[in-house]
Formats: structure tokens, sequence, C-alpha cells
């Protein structure tokens, strides 16, 4: 009678964990159909300008000394250019057009992640400790604009 008992919790637990599965699948897909038009705006190219003036707003928050900002500008260039790698790696090019899946963006949370980290690390080499809190409270507030403009 225990090995029944103790079968029967397996295949409860098997079958809880396929639901489960099944009901992220689904909510990841109705996620993906209602906010496509909102995830490619987040991730469309930004024209020359306007990266331009991000960066002078950038600049001016962080009050970037004239030795610091090109600097920063070649970070953050290098930045851009590793994330559009791995999105193309990923099957995706933004500066074409392609949009995204939620699941390919899934699949890439670890390295974007990785990306920001690496980026955190060379900026803190050139930044006081204070322009570096106001660099994390500027990203923090674009994360917060995207995940809004996403609908989340």
């Amino acid at each position: 009678m225990h090995r029944r008992t103790t079968a029967h919790s397996i295949s409860t637990k098997y079958l809880r964990h396929a639901i489960a599965t099944a009901l992220c699948v689904v909510l990841l897909v109705a996620l993906q159909a209602e906010n496509s038009p909102a995830l490619s705006a987040a991730l469309a190219p930004a024209s020359e300008e306007q990266r331009e003036q991000r960066f002078q707003e950038l600049s001016s928050r962080l009050d970037l000394t004239e030795d610091q900002e090109p600097q920063v500008r070649s970070i953050l260039a290098d930045d851009r250019e590793t994330r559009l790698s791995l999105l193309r790696e990923n099957g995706v090019d933004l500066e074409a057009g392609d949009k995204p899946s939620m699941f390919t963006m899934m699949g890439m949370r670890s390295d974007m992640m990785a990306i920001n980290e690496q980026t955190r690390g060379e900026l803190s080499t050139i930044l006081s400790d204070d322009q570096m809190d106001t660099y994390d409270t500027i990203a923090s507030e674009r994360r917060a604009q995207m995940r809004a403009s996403m609908g989340f």
C-alpha cells in the first residue's frame, strides 16, 4: 500500500508540474500576442539623433567631465553593439525590423543581465560613487519605462 501511495504522489507531482508548465506557456503566448506592438516600440532601433539626445541627457544628469564623456560614450556604444549582436545571434535583427518573441527575450535574459553587469563594471572604473548611484537610478527609471510601455 505504501508503494501505491508513493507512486500516486509522484504521478500527482508530475501532473501538477505539467499543468503549471502548460499554463505558463499559454500565458506567455498571450502576453506575446498582446504586447507585440509595445515590445516592438520599446526595442525599436533609435536613430542617431535619438541616441545622441539620450546621451546628452545622461551626460547632464551624471555631470560628466570632458575626460569622462568620450569614455562613457565608448562603453555605451560597445554595450549597444553587444546587445544587437546577441539579438542577431538569436535570430532577431532589430535594424531590419524583426520583433523578438517573448520566448527569445526570456532565453536571452541571463546574457542581457551579464551585459548589464559588464557595462556597469566598466563604468564604475570611470565614474565616481555618486555618479554610479545616479547611473543606477537612471537605469532603473529606464527599465520601469520599458516595462510600462510593454504593459507590465
